[in-house]
Parts: C-alpha cells; sequence; structure tokens
C-alpha cells in the first residue's frame, strides 16, 4: 500500500480551514525534494488537540 503525501495545495487548503476556524497556533511544515513531507499543528491554547494532521487518502 502506498503512503499518501500530502501536497503543496493540501497543505494550503488545511491553513485556510484552520484560519477558518480561528485556530491558532503553530504550524510546521516540512519540506522534502518531492514536496511536502509532514504538516503538524500545535494548539497552545488548547494543548489537547496537538498532534500531526495526516494526510487524505489519495486513490491509486
Amino acid at each position: 500500500m502506498e503512503v499518501a503525501t500530502p501536497t503543496l495545495q493540501w497543505v494550503e487548503q488545511m491553513l485556510r480551514l484552520l484560519a477558518g476556524k480561528k485556530i491558532t497556533g503553530t504550524v510546521t511544515i516540512r519540506f522534502s525534494q518531492g514536496g511536502v513531507q509532514s504538516l503538524a499543528v500545535n494548539q497552545e491554547l488548547r494543548p489537547w488537540h496537538q498532534g500531526p494532521v495526516i494526510a487524505p487518502q489519495q486513490d491509486a
């Protein structure tokens, strides 16, 4: 099974979604040669929501 990797468009959509919900915090985006490696969101005001954001599965 191939692992789906987030695209720049997906990262942009996630950031817009977070901003639309007034979620603030630190966003860490890691890049690799193939594009985006990972995206993690750390909410300072709600630490119980910390954790990586998982890219949606892409149909093969």
